[in-house]
């Protein structure tokens, strides 16, 4: 089976028409204008998960100084903030869920080589292949259980008890976000190994090792 990639190298191609060129060139179009939108798309996806990240460390941040000047107020003043414990514990979602997306774009979840290990490069992707399709599935679910609460905490305008009544959709719409970028994250990382194992370049790749 011939393989080329345009025109140029269809001409080449024994029992080749001229009046071929046409659709060749029309389809060589298609192809780049879908590779285009999907690079845009991946460019998009890029900032909205580094903006997410930033917010996720901002937190982080946010949380350190409420419950520093808590403990301050309770020991040296005996005064200590209210609801202090329950903006942590909203913060830790923020803090989870908003960098979910972040850390599977660097790959910096936990990877288990020891059933893959053995494998070659096509089987180890292949197998990479299909624990995404599963993350997919399984942050999809999240995503829509989570969403369904956090409307419901809306729509009843659901609340904290005690002496500060903070609003519970806030953290509870985290979730869904959450869920819902990393599973764009992951749509992504699959379209890129598909792609790259449909290469060729990938024989070579079982000598140099994956770093």
């Amino acid at each position: 089976m011939h393989r080329f990639t345009g025109p140029r190298e269809a001409i080449k191609l024994p029992g080749f028409r001229q009046s071929w060129i046409p659709g060749l060139i029309k389809e060589q179009e298609k192809m780049y204008s879908v590779k285009s939108y999907f690079i845009k798309a991946d460019n998009a996806l890029k900032k909205l998960v580094k903006f997410s990240a930033v917010l996720s460390s901002g937190i982080i941040f946010v949380m350190m100084f409420i419950i520093s000047a808590d403990v301050v107020m309770r020991y040296l003043f005996n005064r200590p903030i209210q609801g202090v414990y329950d903006i942590a514990e909203f913060s830790l979602v923020g803090v989870v869920f908003l960098s979910l997306a972040y850390i599977q774009s660097v790959r910096g979840h936990i990877f288990m080589e020891i059933a893959t290990s053995w494998m070659p490069v096509k089987g180890q992707m292949a197998f990479e292949i299909f624990s995404h399709i599963l993350a997919i599935l399984f942050f999809a679910i999240i995503f829509w259980q989570s969403g369904r609460i956090a409307w419901t905490a809306w729509v009843i305008q659901d609340h904290t008890m005690g002496l500060v009544m903070l609003p519970l959709w806030p953290a509870k719409s985290i979730v869904p976000y959450g869920s819902g970028l990393i599973c764009l994250q992951l749509v992504s990382n699959l379209i890129h190994e598909v792609f790259l194992l449909s290469r060729p370049a990938l024989k070579g790749l079982k000598e140099k090792g994956r770093d």
